[in-house]
């Protein structure tokens, strides 16, 4: 099962993570944090779902190719974290009406932190609950580089 731990993040993302929920909750907005770190493994499920199993496309990104991904040298790094926003005690996950004027102010703070929002992309690819730090890959390449 993926992560849910913000120590499974980065440490140059968990603060900002931290401060965005934080961000929320000043705006009335409680989030459940759902995932940072992602398996390979796990990855390779959620890219079967709705190409050779059953169900929805929940993610465009084959194993290895998310910031879920990402580790450190022997510990989980995610550089990426998705949450969801709870209302009357239950996730939201709802995109329309009064919740997409909620997701519109989650995502704003994250901009506002310098969090890229996936609410952002366009068409298929669009991901409301989905939260990364800004140029993924260079930032993992230095992390990388900097452990070895």
């Amino acid at each position: 099962m993926s992560s849910r731990r913000v120590e499974d993040l980065a440490l140059i993302l968990q603060k900002p993570c931290l401060d965005h929920i934080h961000q929320c909750k000043l705006h009335g907005i409680d989030l459940l944090l759902t995932c940072t770190y992602r398996s390979n493994g796990e990855q390779a499920e959620l890219y079967a779902s709705g190409r050779t199993k059953s169900g929805l496309v929940v993610t465009h990104a084959m194993p290895g190719q998310s910031p879920h991904n990402c580790t450190g040298k022997y510990h989980p790094a995610a550089l990426a974290y998705d949450v969801v926003p709870i209302v009357n005690g239950k996730p939201d996950w709802a995109t329309t009406g009064l919740s997409l004027d909620r997701w519109m102010t989650i995502g704003a703070l994250a901009i506002a932190n310098g969090i890229v929002w996936g609410g952002q992309w366009r068409g298929s690819k669009r991901d409301f609950p989905h939260f990364e730090i800004a140029n993924w890959r260079e930032k993992y390449a230095e992390i990388n580089q900097q452990q070895n």
